[in-house]
């Protein structure tokens, strides 16, 4: 069962991405405010963050969990908001979707 964390996510946003994931076998933790050694010990294979125009501070984590070798393999999947109208872009690494709800892992 892939381990998916939620990190840093309005309560909107996880809320959406839980009913995307729900019901699809994932093992799903929600957290905020972890440092690397705190996701490294949730060990999950995927993680799910956001980023805001104004609040890039996701991608200092990042760079941690992808500069060390013990947490360099989990996949990241940035949520970013902005725009005119609001809409939303995921930048998908290692995933795909496959329709309005459903998220699923791209074969490795």
């Amino acid at each position: 069962m892939m381990r998916i964390l939620i990190l840093n996510l309005s309560a909107s946003s996880a809320d959406e991405v839980n009913k995307a994931l729900a019901g699809q076998g994932y093992e799903i933790a929600v957290e905020a405010g972890l440092d690397v050694e705190q996701i490294e010990s949730l060990g999950p294979e995927l993680l799910i963050t956001e980023a805001t125009p104004s609040d890039l501070s996701c991608c200092g984590i990042i760079t941690q969990i992808k500069s060390r070798e013990q947490t360099k393999s989990i996949r990241v999947l940035m949520v970013v908001q902005g725009g005119a109208l609001e809409r939303r872009s995921i930048r998908v690494f290692g995933i795909r979707r496959q329709g309005p709800h459903t998220i699923s892992r791209t074969p490795t």
